[in-house]
């Protein structure tokens, strides 16, 4: 039996455009730099663990916020998570 993946390919292509379109591409796609080499990247390598205080900080704040918002601080903690994921790779 196949297992229907779709929704969570749809959560985390909302993180993508979220990082690529939206609040990450104004704030950290500085001249355009590769995600894998932008400033939160560089800074969890510098400072372990940053990566993921920034997600907890982020399921904290979105605990008294309304759905939509909260959805979107959701997403960033995605995103968030998968930057310490490209830092550990990268070791």
């Amino acid at each position: 039996m196949d297992v229907d993946y779709t929704k969570l390919v749809a959560v985390l292509a909302q993180a993508v455009t979220q990082a690529s379109e939206g609040k990450g591409k104004a704030r950290h796609a500085i001249d355009n730099i590769p995600f894998h080499e932008q400033p939160m990247i560089q800074i969890n390598k510098h400072h372990p663990g940053f990566c993921l205080g920034q997600a907890e900080k982020k399921l904290i704040e979105c605990e008294r916020l309304p759905v939509d918002k909260k959805i979107q601080e959701l997403l960033g903690a995605i995103v968030y998570i998968a930057g310490e994921i490209i830092t550990l790779e990268g070791q």
